[in-house]
C-alpha cells in the first residue's frame, strides 16, 4: 500500500445522514488511498472522489476502483502534490 497523508471529518446532517470528507495530497505516482474516517459500501454511489477539484468516475476503465470499505485504488498514478478529495455519505 502507498503511503498517503490525509486530513478528515465528518458532518451530520439532522437526522438524516452523515456525510465523512477526507483529503489527501498525493505522493508522485500514487494510486491507493486509504479513507480513515470513515468506511462507505462499496459500489452503491455513496461515495464521490475529487482530483484537484474535478469529480473522477469509478470503474475498471475510469478513473478509479473500491478494492474495500475504505481504499481506492486510482487505474493511473497521480502527479506529486495532487490534492484527492473523498466524500462519504452514510444514511443513519
Amino acid at each position: 500500500m502507498a503511503l498517503y497523508r490525509g486530513v478528515g471529518t465528518t458532518d451530520t446532517l439532522g437526522d438524516l445522514y452523515n456525510v465523512s470528507y477526507e483529503t489527501f495530497e498525493a505522493f508522485e505516482g500514487q494510486t491507493e488511498f486509504a479513507f480513515t474516517s470513515a468506511t462507505y459500501t462499496r459500489n452503491d454511489n455513496t461515495l464521490d472522489v475529487y482530483v484537484n477539484g474535478i469529480k473522477q468516475l469509478i470503474g475498471a476503465s475510469e478513473a478509479y476502483t473500491e478494492e474495500s470499505p475504505s481504499m481506492i485504488k486510482f487505474t493511473e498514478g497521480l502527479n506529486e502534490g495532487d490534492v484527492v478529495e473523498m466524500r462519504a455519505l452514510k444514511f443513519t
